[in-house]
């Protein structure tokens, strides 16, 4: 997904909630989101890039205004729904990956 979105993502402040994840470095995202803690990008890349699997979670970007601007959410090791109010971010998205589908941000 960073290299997706590219350098924005890996300058966001990023947290995530509800995690399920299996590898090297699962015990590190389980951290993250019990202890509800805020990390950069890069930090997160790197977590992710060492994880065995991803299986549920929501990850969420903060740009510099404290607000959300990217929600990524790992449904049952099965797909990704990725959410975002900026449709740019969305369109890179659909650059580099084949099935995506338009989701509702409302409640986001």
């Amino acid at each position: 997904m960073a290299r997706a979105i590219g350098r924005r993502a890996r300058d966001a402040q990023w947290c995530c909630r509800w995690v399920e994840c299996t590898g090297d470095y699962a015990n590190e995202m389980h951290a993250i989101a019990e202890r509800g803690l805020i990390v950069s990008g890069r930090t997160m890349a790197h977590i992710a890039l060492l994880l065995g699997q991803t299986i549920d979670g929501e990850y969420f970007a903060f740009g510099d205004d404290g607000e959300a601007w990217l929600v990524v959410r790992a449904v049952d090791s099965s797909f990704f729904d990725v959410l975002s109010r900026e449709p740019q971010v969305l369109e890179e998205i659909r650059r580099h990956f084949s099935c995506v589908k338009d989701l509702d941000m409302t409640g986001y």
